[in-house]
Formats: structure tokens, C-alpha cells, sequence
């Protein structure tokens, strides 16, 4: 149950995070502000990309946030993994 929610979030994140990608500024061309320079899936895909690297991240600088998710009280810790998340994967 451990690994599964740690997929579920993963996914769930990286899709909004691709989604939010996809409507942000920073995925318009300069030229003409209503094309697009991805398009919604290339920015989900690459969200969910994103949200992978992150728990190669913690594992390689030894943080203890991945530890700390096995204890059911903490689930302020969640909440700061899934806000990492996020953050890493609307930088498409």
C-alpha cells in the first residue's frame, strides 16, 4: 500500500502539473500569444516525467521524507511531497 500511494500521487500530481503547464504563459509562442508550443499531452507527459525525478532526487540526497511516509500519523509530510511534486512538474 506503501509504493501504490506513492504511484497514485505521483500521477495525480504530474497530470495537474502538466495541466497547469499547458495554460501557462510560458507555453505560448512569442509571436502570436494564442498558438501553443506543446501541446496538452507532450505537457502532461512530461509533468508526470518530472514527478519521477523527484524521488530519485530525495534518494540521492538522502532525505528522510520517503522514510517518514510509512508512519500514518505524519501526513503533513505528504502534503510537502506532493507540493514538491507539483512544483517540479509544471517546469516543463
Amino acid at each position: 500500500m506503501y509504493l501504490s500511494n506513492i504511484i497514485y500521487i505521483m500521477i495525480f500530481t504530474g497530470f495537474f502539473g502538466g495541466i497547469v503547464n499547458y495554460y501557462s504563459d510560458a507555453n505560448r509562442t512569442a509571436e502570436d500569444k494564442t498558438k501553443k508550443l506543446r501541446r496538452w499531452g507532450e505537457c502532461v507527459i512530461l509533468g508526470i516525467a518530472a514527478t519521477i525525478i523527484v524521488p530519485l532526487f530525495l534518494k540521492l540526497a538522502d532525505s528522510q521524507l520517503l522514510y517518514l511516509l510509512k508512519m500514518m500519523f505524519l501526513v503533513v509530510v505528504k502534503m510537502i511531497l506532493k507540493g514538491r511534486m507539483i512544483i517540479k512538474s509544471t517546469k516543463c
